[in-house]
């Protein structure tokens, strides 16, 4: 039975392309023409990802897939290779990924396998990567072009903001019911949402800080903008408002193409564009604020960012920019079981000294209406609850012993199991590689050495050793030192007390989710639940970079500390 695999995308361009349901449908209808059968586990969908985009919920999914041995599915259908994406460089290389993996790619509109074993064939595939991202500059031009007109116009060109209301314009008389094609979409100040944006300014004219202002925003329940991501809860937080403060549109004034999404690679990476691209107007119908009220918020606002840097020397608090690690070991790892949001550490004094603390960024953000967990857990007994269950649950040395033997089999396991399609591949590539080395002798002899053609036999000569090598069993050392891999381990609980650096990098590999505290107020206790991926650990010290180590051995633990 031949099972295939089905991976649909759907770009957020307007380009002219099936929807991700009906890309499927096609894929579908091949299959049973086929007689092939498709697994509805590996139905790999994108929907709304620009061809661009390699960083795909779908698209990865599909790569964790081909990892496992045996492939659970031999064939990929899709409608057109384009669907893989549209960069050149980053598609090509991904269906050879998937081809070297033992797949064999089939495109919906010819029914036939995409074709990568020679140079012709790759010529091809080069010139087909190169028309789907010529299509691609081409579409996000066009959109370019036709948001620059609607700007000029003062339609809208973009998505929704706060205080207003998109509004659909149609042809005169048109008849609504029979939905006809809109000419342009317009914005109308909403009122309720507009008194929400006059507060704040005024707020902030009075002296208000950002948080002070979320807080009592939240608290009476004001209206907000959604949140962006699926999940969080919806309340102002300091940087919305900060957003709100310098809208220029709230003041009556458009503007445009301030700034440039995407890079040249299609990657999502705002840059600043010259004052010479922006389209700028007045728009004083959409004017929510008025001019007094708006230099008064930014006045109040420009003597508090330069009191604030007389008062720090100058320099910037807050999060650091430039990569280095934070000083606390669960920043950014932690959350509140009670509302999801992270974890920062605050001080205050006690005692002529300052204790520390991870609290819920909700509260102190965005206030009690948002999250009530005002449970300020102190550093050292988070900090040594999660490292004392670390090592009790899954460091300690029983179910080390115990991860690594069953890692290890499974390793020998799979290490002696070949697939045969991928096998196949492999050696007809080795074949195609001896040709042309043949090829490349015969072309010496008739016309003498050339430094040209002694590189391309070296690179031959390397490709052939590189799939030889590929097309032998893989195998695992007879022996592997156990208690060399136990002192290692070893070695890293001591250091994950001592050195933040390592711990914090441990605690990454170690939990893919966040580490939950989840406080109990009647109790006075807070329980930590985590789920730790010990595996990804035995895999790093056992497998070679080909293997994957099996899953399973993941537990799940959780601890409760008295809070006092």
């Amino acid at each position: 039975m031949t099972v295939a695999a089905i991976y649909a995308r759907k770009s957020t361009r307007q380009e002219h392309a099936e929807s991700v349901a009906r890309q499927e449908a096609l894929c579908r209808e091949l299959a049973a023409a086929r007689g092939w059968t498709v697994d509805a586990r590996y139905v790999f969908r994108d929907d709304g990802i620009s061809g661009a985009d390699f960083d795909r919920a779908g698209l990865n999914a599909l790569r964790e897939a081909l990892t496992r041995r045996p492939l659970p599915f031999q064939r990929l259908l899709v409608t057109d290779t384009d669907r893989l994406g549209r960069e050149q460089y980053e598609t090509n290389y991904l269906l050879k990924q998937l081809v070297q993996a033992g797949l064999q790619v089939v495109e919906t509109k010819t029914g036939q396998p995409v074709a990568v074993a020679t140079a012709v064939d790759k010529v091809v595939r080069s010139v087909t990567s190169f028309a789907g991202e010529l299509e691609r500059e081409q579409a996000r031009q066009r959109t370019h072009q036709a948001l620059l007109h609607k700007a000029r116009q003062q339609h809208v060109a973009g998505g929704c903001v706060f205080g207003y209301t998109n509004q659909d314009v149609f042809p005169e008389g048109a008849d609504l019911g029979q939905r006809p094609k809109r000419l342009y979409v317009t914005r109308v100040i909403n009122e309720p949402e507009a008194a929400v944006v006059r507060q704040i300014f005024e707020l902030a004219a009075a002296g208000c800080g950002l948080r002070a202002i979320a807080h009592r925003l939240n608290e009476v329940d004001a209206l907000a903008p959604r949140p962006r991501r699926v999940g969080r809860p919806r309340g102002w937080a300091p940087s919305s408002l900060r957003a709100v403060l310098h809208r220029e549109l709230y003041r009556g004034r458009l503007v445009w193409n301030q700034r440039q999404k995407r890079d040249q690679w299609g990657l999502k990476h705002v840059t600043p564009r010259d004052r010479s691209e922006w389209v700028e107007g007045e728009a004083t119908h959409l004017r929510i604020v008025s001019e007094e009220l708006w230099q008064a918020a930014h006045a109040r606002l420009a003597g508090t960012r330069a009191a604030y840097l007389r008062g720090t020397g100058g320099q910037l608090w807050g999060r650091p920019s430039n990569g280095h690690e934070s000083h606390y070991l669960l920043t950014g790892l932690a959350s509140c079981g009670w509302c999801g949001a992270t974890l920062e550490v605050r001080s205050r004094p006690l005692a002529r000294r300052r204790v520390f603390a991870y609290t819920c960024t909700s509260y102190h953000r965005k206030g009690t209406s948002v999250c009530a967990n005002r449970v300020q857990l102190p550093l050292t007994l988070a900090d040594d609850g999660l490292l004392d269950a670390l090592e009790a649950e899954v460091l300690h040395p029983d179910v080390v012993e115990q991860g690594l033997r069953e890692a290890l089999a499974d390793l020998q396991r799979q290490a002696v199991t070949v697939d045969p399609a991928l096998t196949a591949t492999r050696t007809e590539d080795l074949r195609q590689v001896e040709q042309q080395m043949a090829h490349l002798m015969g072309l010496v002899k008739m016309t003498g050495p050339s430094p040209v053609l002694a590189e391309e036999f070296r690179v031959l000569e390397r490709r052939r050793s590189q799939l030889a090598q590929a097309s032998q069993p893989l195998a695992l050392p007879a022996a592997v030192d156990l208690d060399r891999l136990r002192a290692l381990l070893g070695e890293w609980r001591e250091r994950i007390r001592r050195e933040m650096p390592i711990a914090r990098q441990m605690l990454r590999v170690l939990f893919p989710d966040r580490i939950t505290f989840t406080p109990d107020a009647e109790q006075q206790t807070v329980e930590l639940r985590a789920n730790c991926a010990v595996g990804s650990v035995f895999e790093r010290l056992l497998a070679p970079q080909t293997m994957v180590t099996p899953a399973g051995f993941e537990p799940a633990f959780a601890v409760r500390h008295a809070l006092s």
